[in-house]
């Protein structure tokens, strides 16, 4: 990943910390275009990895890193796991009041990876800006 400049780094422990992750995201996605379709979607998936970081994780810290490039913005999320499998990706039944959020996350970006090592949880993300 060569970034064009050195990457923006949060560290929240609440659900209350999620806007100052949404606002900065959003902030950086803006360098790089200013389609607000596409803004919405960058925002609205790192949301909802946050979200799911905080909820799911063990509580401690989850770590947002935002690399901005020259045609793209790659985000990684980490927090410590608390052994709870994650979610498969695909569709989610119906009946399902939960689990849409990583379905959201894949329909969203461009790439999407989840690394488990460690007792550590990362899911990493990449945006294409649109052309």
């Amino acid at each position: 990943m060569t970034s064009d400049a050195s990457p923006d780094r949060l560290t929240v422990r609440h659900r209350r910390e999620l806007a100052a992750v949404r606002r900065r995201v959003r902030e950086c996605a803006h360098r790089l275009s200013t389609d607000d379709e596409w803004l919405d979607a960058v925002t609205l998936a790192v949301s909802e990895i946050a979200t799911n970081a905080i909820e799911y994780g063990s509580g401690g810290a989850v770590d947002v890193t935002i690399h901005v490039e020259r045609h793209a913005i790659d985000v990684e999320i980490s927090a410590d796991s608390t052994g709870i499998p994650l979610p498969p990706t695909g569709p989610v039944p119906s009946t399902s009041v939960r689990g849409r959020g990583l379905q959201v996350v894949h329909e969203l970006a461009d790439q999407v990876s989840i690394d488990v090592r460690g007792g550590r949880v990362t899911v990493s993300c990449r945006f294409d800006v649109p052309t």
